[in-house]
């Protein structure tokens, strides 16, 4: 079984229990392109996300997103540089 697979049938029996995960409130802030977003979505999922490790696992081959919170996303940043 795949981690994709193992975290599906996590999020299956979460939901069957009941249980949603941080993610399912608000998908777009795990996914989306603005980077306090997913800052945010971090701290969602470090904070008590019960398909954690599942996610974790998961993620380790994505490009972009939260995921097991880890961003994964590759993003540039430029920085301002001052004189001074």
């Amino acid at each position: 079984m795949t981690p994709h697979q193992i975290l599906e049938r996590r999020l299956t029996t979460l939901a069957e229990n009941g249980t949603r995960p941080p993610c399912a409130t608000d998908p777009e802030r795990w996914i989306g392109d603005d980077p306090t977003a997913r800052a945010f979505a971090i701290f969602e999922c470090v904070g008590g996300c019960p398909a954690l490790s599942e996610c974790r696992a998961a993620g380790v081959t994505e490009s972009h997103g939260v995921w097991g919170g880890i961003d994964r996303s590759k993003t540039t940043r430029q920085r301002k540089t001052t004189a001074a």
